[in-house]
This record gives C-alpha cells, sequence and structure tokens, in this order.
C-alpha cells in the first residue's frame, strides 16, 4: 500500500477598496470549500495548484504568491485515498470482471482486505454533511498499491490579476459549481475540515 498521496489547496485572493477577498465555491451538495485537489503522478505541488486552480474556478492570470507550507493528514477510521486511476473488480483477482472505476484522490472506506487486494466501498450522498439517503455506491475489490493510509497536503497562497464577476459557475467533476469572491474578515461558513485551513492564512509569517 502507498504510504502518502499529495494534496494542494489554492487561497486565491484578489484585493478590494474593502480589503483582500478570498475565492470560495458553492458545491451542489457538499456546502461552501475552497479550491483543493489532487497532485497528478507527473507533477509538482506547484504545477498542480494552478492546474487545480484554473480547472476549478474558470480563471486566468492567476499566479502563486506564497507557498505556505504543508501538513500531514489522515482520513476517517477505516478510510484510504486511491493513489491512481484503478479499476474495481468483482472478486480479489484480477481475472475477475472489472466493472468500474476509481479515480486517483478520492476517498473509500476499507471493509475486508486480503495480501494483495482490499474489499472497498466508495458513497456518495445527497447532501454534505446531514445526508439524507445515498445517491450512488460503489462497491468491489482494489489493489492493496492504489491505497495510501495519508495525505500531505500544501498549501498555496494565489494571487488574481484578471477582472471577474462577483459570482459565476464552472461545470467540473461531474458537478456545477458557484464561484464567488468573499471578504476575509467576512467569510461564511466553510465545510469541515476546510474552515481550519484557514489558519495558514491567519499565520503572523504567511501575510503579504
Amino acid at each position: 500500500m502507498s504510504e502518502i498521496i499529495e494534496k494542494v489547496t489554492a487561497f486565491i485572493i484578489q484585493p478590494s477598496s474593502a480589503g483582500d477577498q478570498l475565492l470560495l465555491f458553492q458545491h451542489p451538495s457538499a456546502g461552501i470549500q475552497i479550491p483543493a485537489g489532487t497532485v497528478n503522478l507527473d507533477e509538482s505541488p506547484t504545477e498542480a495548484v494552478l492546474r487545480e486552480a484554473a480547472e476549478e474556478t474558470g480563471l486566468e492570470d492567476l499566479s502563486i504568491q506564497r507557498y505556505l507550507g504543508a501538513s500531514t493528514e489522515q482520513p476517517a477510521t477505516g478510510s484510504h485515498w486511491i493513489t491512481q486511476m484503478t479499476q474495481v473488480f468483482s472478486r480479489p483477482d484480477p481475472d475477475s470482471f472489472a466493472w468500474a472505476q476509481l479515480p486517483r484522490g478520492i476517498t473509500v472506506k476499507r471493509r475486508q482486505q486480503t495480501p494483495l487486494y482490499s474489499h472497498i466501498t466508495y458513497v456518495e450522498y445527497d447532501q454534505v454533511p446531514q445526508p439524507q439517503f445515498i445517491t450512488y455506491q460503489i462497491m468491489g475489490w482494489v489493489p492493496n498499491s492504489a491505497l495510501a493510509a495519508s495525505a500531505r497536503r500544501h498549501f498555496f497562497r494565489l494571487r488574481y490579476a484578471g477582472i471577474s464577476p462577483e459570482q459565476w459557475e464552472v461545470s467540473t467533476d461531474h458537478h456545477r459549481f458557484t464561484l464567488f469572491w468573499a471578504l476575509l474578515s467576512e467569510l461564511p461558513p466553510i465545510i469541515q475540515p476546510q474552515d481550519q485551513w484557514l489558519q495558514r492564512l491567519d499565520s503572523p509569517d504567511n501575510h503579504s
């Protein structure tokens, strides 16, 4: 099993007459979030944060202002991250029926384990953090080598030098997100644990 997977978070800042603004997005079912994502196998965290920021916001003219450090994360008990695009098998056997694929970076729950394979479940709910029902579920066997028990998250402060509306929509990852700017001094509630990420911006060493 792979030990760690690399993640990135993009604090995209825009100055305004009322103070610095942070770019956030409203997920259709999972609350207000900060742009973030997974580092691909062939890229650095610096490359990844610029790619993820562009994909999730639709913005150009983004530049890295400062690297804010990294932290190690563990998923909930029994959960793991998928480290690479992997097939989901009906049995712990590569010759069995491969009926689904899981992409790098998502979180799954491990139910059982053999020397080479793990039985996992991936679940999507109608809403987070107070789900009413399951909307989608994948269950099957994946190689142990495709699972990571921890992640290293890199934090970056990005600057936006262009002109954008106060609110707009972007379609990505099979969802439609609503992007909007919020004053750093008046941020709306952000989902857990992302709300704790904001401490990176509050650190005296991380102010421009």
